[in-house]
C-alpha cells in the first residue's frame, strides 16, 4: 500500500496552496486521491497536475458593450450594422 500525504504536505512540496491542491483533488487532476471524511489524503509518489490554463493566447474574447461603436446596431441575431440615415434621423427627434 503506497504512501499518503495531506494536502498541507503536498501543497509544500508543489508549491502552491492547501486550496489549490483542494481544488485539483475536486477536478479529479490528482491520480489516487481520495477523501477521508472530510480530508483529502494524496499519494506520496504523486506528481503535480499540468497547468491548464490557456498559454497559447488564442482564445475568443468577444467585446463589451462599451467597446461597440455608438453608430452600430446589433440585431438579436448578433450580427452587427451601422445605422442607417434614417435610423440617425429617427433617433435625434
Amino acid at each position: 500500500m503506497p504512501d499518503y500525504i495531506s494536502v498541507v504536505d503536498t501543497a509544500a512540496r508543489w508549491g502552491i496552496s492547501p486550496r489549490r491542491i483542494t481544488v485539483l483533488c475536486l477536478e479529479g487532476r490528482v491520480p489516487g486521491a481520495f477523501l477521508i471524511g472530510n480530508s483529502w489524503v494524496i499519494p506520496a509518489n504523486a506528481e503535480k497536475p499540468a497547468d491548464a490554463r490557456i498559454k497559447s493566447g488564442k482564445y475568443i474574447k468577444k467585446p463589451c458593450a462599451s467597446m461597440i461603436p455608438k453608430d452600430t446596431v446589433v440585431n438579436p441575431m448578433g450580427r452587427k450594422r451601422k445605422k442607417r440615415a434614417q435610423e440617425s434621423k429617427a433617433d435625434s427627434t
